[in-house]
């Protein structure tokens, strides 16, 4: 990958990174646990986190899957509503990657997570070529706002092509994990 090609898509990357809002919504997990209130807490740092991802199911060509971050540190924190992703090989050099956010399903707003609880963001990508060159991620590094540390998770490995340019679509991050 040419210097220049990554320089634009870091700085594209950083463009999509949404403010954090105030406030919280509610969860599949008990709003008392995930949601303590959550205007003054601190910002989630990468430290106090762990990220996962798993591919869920798809259709023709496009695939979803889910991030899931839990906080693993000794006290709540206000998670980020929204994060840049980068798509990493396995030689560890950064991929061509763009993060589009999706808000058909909500606005993003920052979500407060208590120690031990998880939150998600839904994230799909097309692993059908149209002509132009696909990547082949190994990992998937999640930038939080205000955070140079980034969290990493393996990618999952059952759909390890990602073609349309590396674009990753995202949905805004929500308290828990939803229910299959």
């Amino acid at each position: 990958m040419h210097g220049g090609s990554w320089s634009k898509g870091r700085v594209a990357l950083l463009i999509v990174v949404a403010a954090v809002a105030a406030g919280c919504h509610g969860s599949s997990q008990s709003a008392s646990k995930s949601t303590p209130a959550g205007s003054n807490l601190s910002a989630c740092a990468a430290d106090q986190l762990s990220a996962s991802f798993r591919a869920e199911d798809g259709s023709t060509g496009h695939y979803h899957g889910l991030l899931t971050l839990l906080n693993t540190g000794p006290t709540a924190c206000r998670l980020f509503a929204t994060a840049a992703l980068q798509m990493v090989g396995a030689d560890g050099s950064p991929l061509a990657t763009s993060t589009a956010v999706d808000t058909s399903a909500g606005r993003p707003t920052a979500v407060a997570l208590a120690p031990t609880t998880r939150a998600s963001m839904p994230v799909s990508w097309v692993e059908i070529s149209s002509g132009e060159p696909c990547a082949t991620p190994a990992w998937l590094q999640v930038v939080a706002p205000k955070d140079p540390h980034p969290l990493v998770a393996p990618w999952p490995g059952d759909h390890d092509v990602v073609c349309g340019h590396g674009v990753l679509t995202t949905q805004p991050v929500r308290p828990g994990i939803p229910r299959v």
